[in-house]
């Protein structure tokens, strides 16, 4: 092979990286000044894949080594799994209206959309704005601020909707069923809205099963966090400028 035929091959492997370049830069400068910056990627193509895998790698390693210490990851997730497992092993399970399978879906969809909706996730995520992006919106910020807007908010109607169907499949459960077991399995219940933080469950759930409210002091304790923070319950005191 010449060094005329390694210097067309260096420059082919660069070009896909230099159109890449100018595909999502075009829009933020001027054209001249883009065209530049894609001619010298394509002459130093390799530093520049380089430091794009390195950056990819520092991401997916800032995803991975999340903080312990934030919602919704520091939850006890194993005491999620557990509670969820002594739910599913109560053999009237398969004898009512839902088999076992279907309440493991039906659990399965509100722990993770309750997680979900505990995250914090102030700012739009990459994939929100790639979209905006690639198709050289004029204003990629606000684009991707009000698509993730909008996908939070479906996300927290789908989150009610799991939760209204759980609480439905509860209240079904417990009118129909004539097992001694069903008292332990509505406390389980108690339980998973418990470690999933859901003061609004627990608050459901003590109004429609009063008499069988498990007398423990992290169930008080998520009452009365529930009962001092809701709105709907208290509104805020009234004063006027003096």
């Amino acid at each position: 092979m010449s060094f005329l035929d390694f210097i067309i091959i260096y420059l082919t492997c660069g070009t896909p990286f230099a159109v890449e370049y100018f595909i999502k830069n075009q829009m933020s400068s001027t054209l001249g000044n883009c065209f530049f910056k894609a001619s010298l990627i394509t002459v130093f193509w390799l530093p520049y894949s380089l430091n794009n895998l390195w950056r990819f790698v520092k991401k997916q390693n800032s995803l991975i080594n999340f903080d312990t210490n934030k919602e919704p990851y520091s939850l006890n997730i194993s005491k999620i799994h557990d509670t969820q497992k002594k739910m599913e092993s109560l053999s009237f399970l398969n004898e009512g209206k839902y088999s076992l399978f279907e309440f493991r879906d039906l659990v399965n969809r509100y722990k993770g959309l309750m997680l979900e909706t505990q995250g914090e996730y102030e700012l739009p995520s990459a994939a929100e704005s790639e979209i905006f992006k690639v198709s050289n919106s004029s204003n990629v910020n606000i684009s991707s601020i009000c698509l993730h807007r909008r996908n939070r908010n479906r996300l927290f109607f789908h989150q009610r909707l799991a939760q209204r169907d759980f609480l439905a499949f509860l209240t079904e459960t417990f009118r129909t069923s004539i097992h001694s077991d069903i008292n332990y399995f509505i406390v389980l219940a108690f339980e998973l809205a418990v470690l999933l933080k859901d003061s609004e469950m627990l608050l459901k759930l003590k109004q429609n099963f009063p008499e069988i409210l498990p007398n423990n002091s992290n169930f008080a304790g998520a009452f009365l966090e529930y009962e001092l923070w809701n709105t709907e319950i208290h509104e805020e005191l009234q004063t006027s400028q003096i």
